[in-house]
């Protein structure tokens, strides 16, 4: 078996992708939680995984940890998941269009809407 060296970051990195594709509530729950608390910086990251597997509830996973987050930076991801809205499965394509409507510019605008009521407290 070969050694492959890697960083901290990302062996970390890789156990978390792994427990996400993992049919494991408890490892599913913590990993989510831990990507939602890295943030956007994943985000590229989740949707590559998103559009390469097959695995319909890894995807379904994946889709809500990104709407968690709530913010896709890069346009491209965006037209990614526009692309995935067209799949054959029922469950994806609800997927995507709710993570679409959670990342959208209304999304800004209700965080932004949150900042100030809090501020106002």
């Amino acid at each position: 078996m070969e050694v492959i060296t890697r960083s901290p970051a990302q062996a970390v990195q890789m156990l978390i992708m792994e427990s996400i594709r993992r049919e494991d509530a408890v490892l599913n729950q913590l990993a989510s939680q831990a990507l939602v608390a890295i943030g956007p910086d994943v985000v590229q990251m989740l949707v590559m995984d998103l559009v390469t597997t097959k695995n319909t509830g890894y995807q379904l996973r994946l889709l809500r940890i990104i709407a968690e987050i709530g913010e896709v930076p890069d346009p491209l991801d965006h037209l990614e998941l526009f692309n995935l809205s067209r799949s054959k499965n029922a469950a994806v394509r609800e997927a995507v269009a709710q993570t679409i409507w959670a990342v959208g510019p209304h999304s800004e605008q209700r965080t932004a809407a949150a900042a100030v009521r809090v501020g106002a407290e």
